[in-house]
């Protein structure tokens, strides 16, 4: 009696599966393309052609090396004549934005070719920034620290506020061939250069306060740069899913 009983129970879920199977089916059709809709995508000739200009602008090139060198020196400079508008304009100048969208962006599309190369640069900068700051702070050793070098030892979470937003808005420009000029910009209000500088200076004086402060400020405005710009080309379309 109570086989009886369970098959025939068994025979009724199996019906009701049956029934509800195509609306099931309806169903997860629907949410398949609600989520196509929602997330955007770029045409493939779109994202091949962002990635071919950051891959380009990211190679640690002759001029790469020239434009930083420069900046760091104008920025040293800046730093003990204590003077804002001197170290603004390293900063116009400072090439490391480019190298910052290309992790982004080879981040989120997988192109393991464009981190490599993007990082290579990245770390191959910091070096020669913190290498001729070093030297040009030995030079200047007779110079007192200044409040604009003492300043950028004490990061705070308003730094990581300006690093995110610089991030967001940089690579939204690399994402518009119309605004991709304003870059420099956006270069300013995250200050990069200096903090790398004022680490040169902390080594040459000797001050791990000095140093640790300006390397953690640096770092926290790498990191916060390339999430939000990954963030926001992930956002814009730019991602795997279109390979």
């Amino acid at each position: 009696m109570l086989e009886r009983i369970t098959s025939k129970n068994d025979r009724k879920a199996e019906l009701v599966q049956l029934e509800n199977a195509p609306r099931l089916q309806c169903l997860a059709m629907a949410s398949q393309h609600t989520q196509r809709d929602h997330l955007k995508r770029v045409s493939a000739e779109e994202q091949n052609a962002l990635e071919t200009r950051l891959e380009e602008i990211s190679r640690p090139s002759m001029e790469f090396f020239i434009l930083l060198s420069f900046s760091t020196i104008i920025a040293l400079l800046g730093l003990f004549q204590n003077s804002a508008a001197v170290i603004i304009g390293a900063m116009i100048i400072a090439p490391l934005m480019r190298p910052l969208m290309g992790l982004a962006l080879g981040c989120i599309s997988a192109d393991s070719r464009l981190v490599k190369r993007s990082l290579m640069t990245v770390i191959f900068g910091t070096f020669c920034g913190m290498g001729i700051a070093y030297s040009g702070a030995s030079v200047l050793s007779s110079i007192q620290l200044t409040a604009e070098i003492m300043g950028r030892t004490h990061p705070t979470l308003l730094d990581l506020g300006v690093a995110l937003a610089a991030g967001a808005i940089g690579a939204y420009c690399q994402s518009k061939e119309e605004i991709r000029d304003t870059l420099a910009g956006v270069a300013i209000a995250v200050a990069l250069v200096p903090p790398l500088s004022v680490i040169g200076i902390g080594l040459a004086r000797g001050s791990f306060a000095v140093a640790s402060g300006a390397a953690l400020l640096y770092a926290t405005n790498l990191i916060g740069i390339t999430i939000a710009a990954a963030f926001v080309l992930l956002v814009m379309g730019y991602s795997p899913l279109n390979r």
